[in-house]
């Protein structure tokens, strides 16, 4: 023991120093008294998959661990351990063989943190999430096992959480250099506010309470920025409040009804495009999680469906979301289908905090794969028949009046304010 330190703990960093905060806790030390991960990856098997759709790092993360361990040398075979074998085989064998391969979950269950530090651990947490981060996608704070979104599972159990939520990437909340560079539907209309030069002070305000006790209890809220780049404050996130409102499919045009394959006029990739009308003379809000519970039918045991959501009067992308046919029960566990059978996919979209302006109607554009992930692995021979009839587009809608909305301190001097 040591007069100047009263033996708290905190934790603080990006990325892979976000996943060492969630594996910190999971072994429930009582010293750790909080963490606050930004863009940290929870658990590696939502990293890598959503909803079995395979990124395409999937197929060589675990391999560059291994590369990064040995010398090519005789001395190899003494220094590997099982894991980094294990991790040779573990991406191409779920991208290929899916519910074939039970071994594979006790390797992604090592490798899951979130779930044991909730078990384990009893402290607070300061959640930072780029809604726009394309490497650790925010289902790693607001996805998890069917039925679950993490950041609400921890509200509920009781530990203190805040959380701070902008449309920026894989970055921190105030670098700025970063911000300025994102593209329009992924942050870049947000860009004039995004930055929070406030973050330092707030961070240390954090600390200051959590581990040394001083100062007044930071607010356990959630601060979320809008794609057009509004901030307000939430009690939580997504809201609770929030109206799910459906859209049939089957009251909305669409262009196609094949997705993957080679097209038989063609001999292209088949796509769906469905463009349904306005919902409102009013702004609309949309805030939380979409879903789409798609109607199809399979040709082969797999195939997959990407569905980006765009404004259908700009074509301004406000989401995607992505789902391997033997996965369309959600959650982590495939299951076999039979060719020709009727399934409903039960997709997810990426948590979302956008505004569709009023008299404006929603585009999905429906392909095999978008973004960075793999096409599925049955390539060509699995293309997915993409059925309007009994397929629900289900909209999380909220009504603000801006009382909750504040402004973010900006320097002239930054390159997003230039």
């Amino acid at each position: 023991e040591q007069e100047w330190s009263n033996g708290h703990v905190g934790l603080y960093g990006k990325s892979y120093e976000g996943a060492t905060q969630w594996e910190a806790a999971a072994m429930g030390s009582e010293y750790l008294k909080t963490i606050v991960p930004i863009s940290g990856t929870t658990a590696l098997h939502p990293l890598l998959y959503k909803n079995g759709s395979a990124e395409a790092r999937s197929q060589v993360m675990h391999m560059n661990y291994f590369s990064s361990t040995v010398d090519y040398n005789g001395d190899d075979l003494d220094n590997i351990c099982p894991d980094i074998v294990e991790g040779l085989f573990a991406g191409p064998v779920t991208y290929v063989a899916g519910e074939m391969d039970p071994y594979m979950e006790n390797y992604y269950d090592e490798r899951s943190h979130i779930d044991k530090a909730f078990q384990n651990w009893n402290g607070s947490v300061y959640w930072i999430q780029g809604m726009q981060d394309w490497n650790v996608d925010p289902h790693q704070v607001f996805g998890g096992p069917s039925g679950t979104v993490w950041y609400q599972a921890y509200v509920d159990a009781g530990y203190d959480v805040r959380g701070m939520l902008g449309q920026w990437e894989h970055n921190y909340p105030d670098q700025w250099s970063k911000h300025n560079a994102q593209d329009s539907g992924y942050g870049g209309e947000a860009i004039a506010e995004m930055t929070r030069w406030d973050w330092a002070e707030d961070l240390l305000e954090w600390f200051d309470y959590y581990l040394k006790g001083e100062g007044q209890q930071p607010g356990l809220h959630a601060q979320i920025q809008r794609n057009d780049g509004q901030w307000r404050v939430e009690s939580t996130w997504p809201p609770l409040d929030a109206e799910a409102t459906p859209i049939n499919l089957s009251d909305c045009s669409a262009d196609g009804s094949w997705v993957g394959g080679a097209s038989v006029a063609g001999g292209g990739i088949q796509s769906v495009t469905v463009d349904c009308p306005s919902l409102s003379e009013n702004d609309l809000h949309i805030s939380g999680l979409p879903t789409l519970h798609l109607q199809v039918s399979p040709t082969y045991d797999g195939g997959q469906v990407f569905v980006e959501l765009q404004d259908a009067e700009t074509g301004l992308r406000l989401g995607h979301a992505t789902m391997d046919v033997r996965y369309h029960a959600g959650g982590y566990d495939p299951q076999t289908v039979a060719p020709g059978s009727a399934v409903t996919m039960y997709m997810e979209f990426q948590g979302m905090d956008v505004i569709l302006p009023a008299g404006h109607g929603l585009r999905m554009v429906m392909t095999e794969t978008g973004e960075d992930y793999l096409a599925p692995a049955c390539g060509l021979a699995c293309p997915v028949h993409v059925l309007m009839d009994g397929s629900t587009l289900t909209l999380p809608l909220i009504d603000r009046d801006g009382t909750s909305a504040f402004l973010t301190p900006q320097s002239d001097d930054a390159a997003n304010n230039a």
